[in-house]
């Protein structure tokens, strides 16, 4: 009885820490993601902006 109770204790564990695992690899894929977005838009802001700069002169 005691075997059984600690092999689905392992189970458990092992399932709930690849959720773990499985989620925050999303949460850092989606941050990585963002913060190349963030640059890409930071950089067309930029080219945008100087762009402007050179029209109004």
């Amino acid at each position: 009885m005691g075997k059984i109770v600690v092999g689905r204790v392992v189970n458990v564990v092992i399932f709930l820490g690849m959720i773990v695992i499985m989620i925050t690899a999303a949460v850092v894929k989606g941050f990585f993601v963002q913060l190349v977005a963030v640059r890409n838009a930071g950089a067309l802001i930029l080219l945008v902006s100087a762009s402007h700069g050179a029209l109004d002169r």
